[in-house]
């Protein structure tokens, strides 16, 4: 084509050159938007081949298209959060007492809890994205993954294939990744993301976190269920405020001596023996060192800040050092060998107390805890329960393998929602005849033979009077909302005063004197 250049060359008369000059650039706009534009709109109407069936329904529901409406790169481009999980995380104030810095939980979505993401092509055209959810998926190649730069938010967790992170190395500008239960053992792709908040990596197959050692951003870290021995490539890690290494192999606290934030430290089921380091880690609030070889707590006299403390499965024998741990209000004391808990007593803030599997005789020293709701002393050496009487704002209470023959004393804890007076020397339950706010009471293993008392607990769901000497059980025929019944091990005869017990789901009589079970015909369930 060739452009008129003078005024005598155009067949147009009355125009000056100027005018000639602005027509020509006219067409050469022309000529560009024609050779250049053209095939830009062509590229962002380009439909988008998602062979994901699982993956096409989430980015039809994000975009709000119809099922079998073609998906565009423009469509892709527009996207800035996609939810293609079987659960949508949600922010909270607060998850439990392990929430997280940014807190948010995992809520199950109605509909999808089926689908399971396998292939990702096709997200490489989502380059707006800021938050992705492929959370509880079937994922193992995130490779359309790399170029999403912008992303901040990335969840990756309980995808069980995903072994190989390399494709996300770029994605710098993340602040909370999640890749929780997969097969990954090799962290190296993450060591650049120094602006990330919040790192879950539980349930995976790592031995060294030193590619870890420069995010300094982290306040949140998890890296409980792996295979770790040495934990030194944290020790800089100073903003961390939640760190959980429980189920490793660690047997060395030194490392953590310089996380003076930590508020949150779950090292349970290592292999610790000596945790006397600990004891700069003044903020800590939650302290988690159940199932390892300790027996000297000493470290915990200098810790008056803590609110929960887990030292259950070790071997502490003596418990002192927690008598000025006042703002405790769970402690979790199981299955150690202590027998003297007067040490105990000023722990008045106390909600929650485990001493479980001990060597507990007295109970006296509990009386002033009158905040609890929830005790267990099951598997102890405990004869006198009458110290207990006090602590009426009990719902739950376990005392399980003890001594006991009177169980009077519990006459006024009329909050109680759980009882389990299992495997002692009882005969006589009349004193629980009005806990009538019980729905579970276990009263197997004992010199019971009269049920009468038990004829008004009439929100009882379950209830336990395996290997009693019980023969009549028409005391119990009120009792409609059972839905566990254990009459095993008897002298029972007649079922008959059952037969209304419609709800029942499980009803257990062997082993005693039934000839006639046709009464129980109506106990469909």
């Amino acid at each position: 084509m060739r452009l008129f250049t003078s005024y005598e060359e155009s067949p147009c008369t009355g125009f000056s050159n100027q005018n000639v000059e602005f027509i020509r650039v006219l067409i050469l706009v022309f000529i560009v938007c024609i050779f250049f534009g053209a095939p830009h709109r062509i590229a962002t109407a380009q439909t988008i081949h998602i062979p994901d069936a699982d993956l096409r329904v989430f980015l039809q529901l994000a975009l709000g298209k119809e099922a079998g409406e073609d998906i565009t790169q423009a469509d892709m481009a527009s996207l800035e959060v996609l939810q293609a999980s079987r659960c949508r995380f949600l922010r909270l104030s607060e998850i439990g007492e392990w929430g997280t810095p940014i807190r948010w939980i995992c809520q199950p979505i109605d509909g999808i809890l089926g689908s399971d993401v396998q292939d990702l092509t096709g997200l490489e055209f989502a380059v707006n994205l800021k938050e992705l959810h492929l959370g509880r998926n079937r994922i193992s190649d995130v490779s359309p993954l790399k170029g999403l730069t912008k992303l901040t938010f990335l969840d990756l967790g309980f995808n069980a294939r995903l072994s190989d992170v390399s494709s996300l190395e770029n994605l710098t500008n993340l602040i909370f990744l999640n890749l929780k239960d997969n097969r990954i053992s090799d962290v190296s792709p993450l060591k650049n993301m120094t602006k990330l908040i919040e790192l879950e990596l539980r349930g995976n197959e790592i031995s060294d976190v030193s590619p870890l050692s420069n995010l300094k951003s982290l306040i949140y870290l998890d890296l409980q269920d792996n295979q770790l021995s040495d934990a030194s490539s944290l020790e800089n890690l100073m903003n961390l405020t939640h760190l959980k290494l429980k189920e490793n192999q660690l047997s060395d606290v030194s490392p953590l001596i310089n996380l003076t934030n930590l508020t949150h430290l779950s090292l349970q089921d290592n292999q610790l023996s000596d945790v006397s380091l600990l004891n700069t880690l003044t903020k800590l609030q939650f302290l988690d060192l159940d199932s390892n070889n300790i027996s000297d707590v000493s470290v915990l006299r200098e810790l008056t800040n803590i609110v929960r403390l887990d030292i259950s499965d070790n071997k502490i024998s003596d418990v002192s050092p927690l008598e000025n741990l006042i703002k405790l209000r769970r402690l979790d004391l199981d299955d150690n060998p202590v027998s003297d808990v007067s040490p105990l007593k000023m722990l008045t803030n106390l909600v929650f107390l485990d001493l479980d599997d001990n060597q507990i005789a007295d109970v006296t020293p509990l009386t002033d805890m009158r905040k609890l709701t929830w005790l267990d002393l099951d598997d102890n050496q405990i004869a006198d329960i009458s110290p207990l009487g006090v602590l009426t704002n009990l719902t739950y209470l376990d005392l399980d393998g003890n001594e006991i023959s009177d169980v009077s004393p519990l006459t006024t804890l009329t909050k109680l929602t759980e009882l389990d007076l299992d495997n002692n020397k009882i005969s006589d339950v009349t004193p629980l005849k009005d806990l009538t706010k019980l729905q579970l009471l276990d009263l197997h293993d004992n010199h019971i033979s009269d049920v009468t008392p038990l004829a008004d607990m009439i929100r009882l769901k379950v209830l336990d009077l395996d290997d009693n000497q019980i023969t009549d059980v028409s005391a119990l025929s009120d009792l409609v909302n059972l839905i566990e019944l254990d009459l095993d091990g008897n002298k029972v005869s007649k079922v008959s005063p059952l037969k209304g017990l419609t709800n029942l789901i499980l009803l257990d009589l062997h082993d005693n004197e039934i000839i006639d079970v046709s009464p129980l015909s109506s106990l469909v369930n």
